[in-house]
This record gives C-alpha cells, sequence and structure tokens, in this order.
C-alpha cells in the first residue's frame, strides 16, 4: 500500500512540473498578452454646473458670461498640457469655437457671454469639448438654457409731473413708460403707446425711443367739449427687451368735479366746513368767497352769493367775486367784550353747472374771538 501511495504522489509532481515548464516557455518565447490602457475621461462644465457625462450646464440670464470648464483625467489623474476644443453652438444655429491647454490639475477653462449684438442669445445653448490623448479622441457635451427674465417695463399717468389717475376735461396727460434690465435703463429701445378713449375707440398710437434713463412718454390733451372725453381711458405700451416681450398698461379717469363754494379767513377754514381760527377783541378778520366750478377752476365775477354771520354779531350781505373768483369782506371785530365768542358763517350760491343745471352750493365756517 505504501509503494502504491509512493507511485501516485511521483505521477502528481511529474505533472505539476510538467505544467511549470509549460508555463515558464510560454512566458520566456511566446507573446505577451495585451495590458488594457486607463481610461481617458473628458468632462465639461460651468461654474452652474454640468459635472458629469452629457450634463446640463445650468440657466443663465441674458448678458451673462459663462465659464467653460473641461477636466481630463487619465486613469483617475488630470492631465496637463494638453489642447482642447470647445465648440458652442447658439439658438441660431451660429457657432463660436474656442480652444483652450489644460493645467497642472487637468483642467482648460475658456469664457464666453450671451451678447444680443452677436445673434440670437435665448433658447438653448450646446457645448461640445473635445481633445486627442495619446491617438485617442474623447469629448463631452452639455446644454445651457439662457432667458430674459429680469427684464421689466412700467408705466404711470402723470398730471403736472405727479402720478395721478384722476383727471379733468382739458387737463393734459403724460404717458411714461420706463425700461430696464436687472436695473439698469435699456436706452434707445423703441416702445410702443396705444390709448383707447372711455368707449374703445383708438385715440392715438405712437412709437417712441427710450432716452438714456430708459423713459419714454407721449402727451395729449383731454379735449372738452367731447361726447367721448369723460369715463375709463385705458393705455397700453409693449417692447421687446432681449427677445423677451413686455407690456404694460394703466387706466385713469376723466370726470367732472362737483360744483363748490369754499370760506375761509386768512387764519383757516379752507375746505368743507372747517373752522377758521381764533381772533382777539379789535382784530380784523379777513373773510374770502370762493366758487369752484367743475373744472376747479373759480369762477369770476359771480353775483348773488348769500352772506350770513351768526354770533355776538349778526348781519347778511349779497357777494360777488372779483376778476380773480374771490369775494372779499372785512369784518372788524368791536374793542369790547360783548363781542366775545363763537360766529357762524354761512355762504350759499345758485350756479349752472357744465351741463346748465342749476345747482345750490353751500358752506360754513366758525370762528372763536377771544377776550385775551
Amino acid at each position: 500500500m505504501k509503494a502504491k501511495r509512493e507511485i501516485i504522489f511521483s505521477s502528481l509532481l511529474a505533472i505539476s512540473l510538467a505544467l511549470g515548464l509549460g508555463f515558464v516557455s510560454l512566458r520566456m518565447f511566446g507573446a505577451t498578452p495585451p495590458v488594457t490602457p486607463s481610461e481617458t475621461v473628458l468632462d465639461v462644465y460651468t461654474q452652474k454646473g454640468g459635472v458629469g457625462i452629457n450634463a446640463s450646464g445650468g440657466i443663465f440670464e441674458t448678458l451673462d458670461a459663462v465659464s467653460l470648464y473641461a477636466y481630463l483625467t487619465k486613469g483617475g489623474i488630470g492631465v496637463n498640457d494638453t489642447a482642447v476644443t470647445f465648440t458652442i453652438s447658439a439658438p441660431d444655429a451660429m457657432e463660436i469655437v474656442r480652444g483652450a491647454t489644460t493645467n497642472g490639475s487637468g483642467i482648460a477653462s475658456t469664457v464666453f457671454s450671451f451678447l444680443p449684438a452677436e445673434g440670437r442669445v435665448v433658447g438653448t445653448w450646446g457645448v461640445i469639448a473635445n481633445t486627442t490623448v495619446d491617438s485617442t479622441s474623447v469629448n463631452d457635451e452639455l446644454t445651457l438654457q439662457t432667458e430674459t427674465e429680469e427684464a421689466q417695463l412700467v408705466l404711470f399717468s402723470k398730471r403736472e409731473g405727479a402720478v395721478s389717475t384722476v383727471f379733468l376735461p382739458n387737463e393734459t396727460v403724460v404717458l411714461e413708460a420706463q425700461a430696464s434690465y436687472r436695473n439698469a435703463s435699456m436706452d434707445l429701445l423703441p416702445i410702443n403707446f396705444t390709448v383707447l378713449t372711455p368707449s374703445g375707440t383708438v385715440f392715438l398710437t405712437k412709437a417712441e425711443f427710450a432716452d438714456a434713463d430708459g423713459v419714454a412718454n407721449v402727451t395729449f390733451q383731454l379735449a372738452w367739449p367731447s361726447s367721448d372725453c369723460l369715463g375709463i381711458w385705458h393705455a397700453t405700451v409693449d417692447a421687446v427687451v432681449y427677445e423677451k416681450a413686455l407690456n404694460a398698461s394703466v387706466s385713469f379717469e376723466c370726470k367732472l368735479l362737483p360744483v363748490t363754494i369754499d370760506v375761509f379767513t386768512q387764519k383757516g377754514g379752507y375746505g368743507q366746513n372747517v373752522p377758521g381760527g381764533t381772533f382777539t377783541l379789535g382784530e380784523t378778520v379777513y373773510i374770502y368767497v370762493q366758487v369752484r366750478d367743475q373744472f376747479n377752476k373759480t369762477v369770476p365775477n359771480l353775483p348773488l352769493i348769500g352772506f350770513e354771520m351768526r354770533g355776538p354779531a349778526n348781519y347778511t350781505r349779497e357777494l360777488q367775486t372779483n376778476a380773480t373768483g374771490t369775494a372779499e369782506l372785512l369784518h372788524l371785530i368791536p374793542n369790547d367784550p360783548a363781542y366775545a365768542g363763537t360766529y357762524a358763517v354761512y355762504v350759499s350760491v345758485n350756479y349752472s353747472d357744465a351741463y346748465d343745471n342749476p345747482v345750490k352750493v353751500i358752506d360754513t365756517l366758525t370762528f372763536t374771538v377771544t377776550s385775551q
């Protein structure tokens, strides 16, 4: 049995030796098997994204500067001093080609801007980066989105330099439009104005260029008398800022005011039923009366204005406005304690409004006289 085991062991050893010699013979005399090289990778990205194969590079605004980077590695290690070509495709198919060389970290970079003067900028851009390493061509690509979200167009209606949405007949309306992008004025931008009357008919259409402040305006008068003057007017403007269509609107009213009469003194009382101040014995009270029509203008040479004073002194008068539309009355307070107290003044007049309708208007005023 022992001899049999030795024979088996000797046979296995012989086989092992034969196999080993064969392996050595292959290594020494045969061809060396091919070795797979380390993988070469190129990754293009921007300051807003794109890391990874064929990833998105982010969303940009018109006029933005884009930093493009291409990271070249071989076996995970950056490859330096290698030329990389960036091919940039605009939304209108125009191409921009830029070249750069990788630095010590294996990164090549370039910068370009979304400038409208160079063509269409809003939409989808494509970027392809490519290079060759050891006769092997590698590339990567990404897409960018551009938009114009920070553009603004506003419209105001103004009277005498102040913003207003209420006007009187015959007044002048100034429509002021202002265009901006990223808070910068849009100089020389064409802005289109359209104005509709209260009945909806087109009153005017006009195009104006914005000035250095991005402001364009049109001016017109609300002519009276006119069957299409009173009511709500509508105005709109439109413009295009870096391919973005913008519009704005404003509504304003043209209306007549109520006819009013106002009595006041040199110490106050302007407005309806407002006190006219405090006086002392021996002082003169200057009393003024004005009638204002539906255009807010004083009415000159208006007769038959009723005037009545009640209190420590009582009397009535008929007044008439002068050429400037004001009636005046002087009341001297006697230097007598009996005339101290509260006085009430009443004024009234019958007047025909803009439609020749008779209206009666009144106002009251109180003033106080003290003995000190």
